[in-house]
């Protein structure tokens, strides 16, 4: 069964492609990757450098899919493996929309939870779930381009709430709580680098599902990985930052440390929930993101089975995210234990593992071959 050309008619520029990396790394990762007992309790107050190197390492990664993407040209990596794999490609692209719909799963529940501790602490959280749901499934069927428009705005939002977060925790450090850098062994700076990596191949993502749509895909190269490693750098800061704050000891006994970090800055004294305020400005991005999960699996699953178009996937894949993050992550220990154990796992493989593979077998095939002649 051959796989359809993408039923997707949107186009994006290289700066919104660009801006998409802070809504696919930063909302779920700001609130738990500082906490992070794989991070934190390994590297200890070289968590900091952990994260740097974890991102140093994904914006090596994914030159892989970064170069089948202009190999490519206006395919999506599902499309390609099916294209050159036969049926091989369909049952590897099967699993890649499991993956999808996995982690989508696991950001709604993550987020959800968070907003759920924090701003609605009497409130199921499938409701909260199901408010991501309904934003997010309207910007999915809307395609890429709308999912785009509503990060120009989302994503610069969230970036300036952890930013002001960040200098207003300025006043409150305590350098003194914190024992000299690199005191922990190199290898312990490795290993907790391994969770900070697979949440930064996320990003891998992008240039599987969306760089296909972009208007000039060359122009985008600086600006993608400048993010990328902008966000690794704004993850780094908060770590080290809450641990100035708070003290290595509790923030290694925090779950969302910045929500703690959040309470002991507040500016305004009479506003007792301050990090209310700041997971409120977070909220747009996180439904970016779940958008871009959402939309992610509709339209490879339409390009599967050679669909005309994948609007009508949107609804019943974002549910199918939605109830699946109830049961797949019931809390928060779950969650903590999903993101060291299992997002790892698919984050490695269909970040960086089978794009590698495949590239490989690409350039194996000689010039003029069916490699050569699959961009359109």
């Amino acid at each position: 069964m051959p796989c359809a050309r993408a039923p997707e008619g949107g186009q994006i520029s290289a700066s919104q492609a660009a801006g998409l990396v802070f809504a696919i790394v930063l909302p779920p990762a700001v609130l738990y990757l500082p906490s992070l007992h794989a991070v934190v309790v390994r590297a200890g107050v070289d968590g900091r450098i952990s994260m740097l190197v974890g991102a140093g390492t994904a914006m090596l990664l994914l030159l892989v899919s970064w170069a089948l993407a202009f190999r490519y040209p206006g395919r999506t990596f599902p499309e390609m493996l099916v294209l050159e794999w036969g049926r091989l490609g369909q049952v590897l692209t099967g699993l890649y929309v499991l993956g999808l719909v996995i982690h989508g799963a696991f950001q709604a529940r993550a987020f959800g939870q968070a907003i759920g501790l924090t701003l609605l602490p009497r409130t199921p959280v499938l409701p909260i779930i199901a408010f991501q749901l309904v934003v997010a499934v309207w910007a999915a069927r809307k395609g890429i381009e709308a999912i785009a428009r509503i990060n120009v705005v989302a994503a610069p939002l969230m970036l300036l709430g952890l930013v002001t977060l960040l200098i207003l925790a300025w006043r409150d450090l305590q350098l003194d709580r914190l024992p000299p850098a690199w005191s922990a062994p190199l290898v312990d700076i490795l290993r907790g680098a391994a969770a900070p990596l697979a949440w930064f191949l996320e990003a891998g993502l992008l240039a599987h599902i969306a760089f296909p749509y972009v208007s000039n895909l060359r122009r985008v190269t600086w600006p993608y990985f400048l993010c990328l490693g902008l966000a690794g750098v704004l993850l780094s800061g908060t770590l080290w930052i809450s641990q100035a704050v708070l003290g290595v000891h509790l923030a290694r006994q925090s779950i969302a440390v910045v929500e703690k970090v959040a309470r002991e800055v507040a500016p305004v004294e009479f506003f007792s929930r301050v990090e209310a305020l700041y997971l409120a400005v977070w909220q747009p991005a996180s439904i970016v993101e779940f958008a871009v999960l959402i939309y992610g699996a509709a339209l490879v699953t339409a390009q599967l089975f050679a669909l005309r178009e994948y609007q009508s996937l949107v609804l019943p894949l974002g549910l199918l995210m939605g109830i699946g993050g109830a049961f797949l992550v019931p809390g928060v220990a779950d969650i903590i234990s999903f993101s060291t154990q299992v997002v790892p796992v698919y984050a490695v493989l269909f970040g960086f593992g089978l794009p590698l593979v495949f590239l490989l077998v690409s350039l194996g095939r000689r010039a003029g071959g069916r490699a050569a002649g699959g961009g359109g």
